[in-house]
């Protein structure tokens, strides 16, 4: 029973559970986004948002296989990669990881209508070759860009396309400013990885624009994100535009004199952001 308890902690680090919450919660704010606008919580809803989740799970997991080199240069990698000391456990994780795979194809496969099913598959797509090859996250700025799909505006834009909610101005500049949050993430990542990327020879965004340069750049992000975000409420709800200029403009004076505190909490502003918007979606 001991062993069992030990194996399935092992598979729970392989997939980080606990680690992205973001893109968890941005699984969970599209099915609420879609409820919302339909009124109802049907099986595909339900089946397509653990489909999407599933594929967010599998990228940690490819990512934890392929970064061990890198991760064995980070004072903390064996923390978030449960590989770098378990090496026995490196033929499982492919096992587990493939089964995954399958899986979702198969599940995806029944229950996904067409246009959903490319976007899924491309999704799923971008998900293992973020790490694996052609491993985008190695060739910026391909890096920037898949990351801002897969762990992105491709996770809302999958379950969208299933329910059949028609794609409105408002909502694609929402995805748009969801995409840029994620590249930020991203870039984000690579920063703190940036002396282990340089040790190991990995070829980031951050390695090849240089530290202060990524910050720079990860914090333009931000607030494009924030302002296509408030862009995007407005257009639903003109007549909260002055509070919405407000709400920005206090913003991106924090990012201003307060940018290592905006950056630190770039997920917690995207939250809220996001629940605003649902907030005034429904109304």
């Amino acid at each position: 029973m001991v062993n069992i308890i030990i194996y399935l902690y092992y598979v729970a680090k392989l997939f980080r559970l606990g680690d992205g919450l973001t893109y968890d919660f941005l699984v969970i704010w599209s099915a609420i986004l879609i409820y919302i606008a339909l009124r109802t919580l049907s099986n595909n809803l339900i089946v397509a948002s653990v489909l999407v989740w599933l594929t967010i799970r599998i990228a940690f997991a490819v990512n934890v296989i392929t970064d061990i080199k890198e991760d064995s240069f980070d004072p903390m990698g064996h923390e978030k990669n449960i590989l770098v000391n378990e090496k026995w456990f490196i033929k499982h994780a492919k096992i587990i990881i493939l089964l995954c795979i399958l899986g979702t194809i198969s599940l995806a496969l029944i229950f996904l209508n067409k246009l959903a099913l490319l976007a899924f598959l491309i999704q799923l797509y971008l998900c293992i070759t973020y790490s694996y090859p052609p491993r985008w996250k190695t060739k910026p700025p391909s890096d920037l860009i898949s990351h801002g799909i897969f762990f992105g505006c491709g996770i809302p834009l999958i379950m969208l396309i299933e329910s059949g909610i028609t794609i409105t101005i408002s909502i694609l500049l929402t995805l748009t400013a969801i995409f840029f949050f994620s590249t930020s993430f991203e870039l984000s990542n690579h920063i703190r990885d940036y002396y282990s990327d340089l040790k190991a020879g990995l070829r980031t965004s951050a390695t090849v624009l240089g530290l202060q340069a990524s910050i720079q750049l990860t914090q333009g992000f931000i607030i494009l994100g924030t302002l296509l975000l408030s862009l995007s409420m407005a257009i639903l709800h003109p007549e909260y535009t002055p509070l919405l200029v407000i709400q920005t403009g206090s913003l991106i004076s924090l990012m201003r004199y307060r940018r290592s505190l905006y950056t630190r909490y770039s997920s917690v502003i995207l939250a809220i952001l996001l629940i605003e918007f649902c907030l005034l979606y429904s109304y």
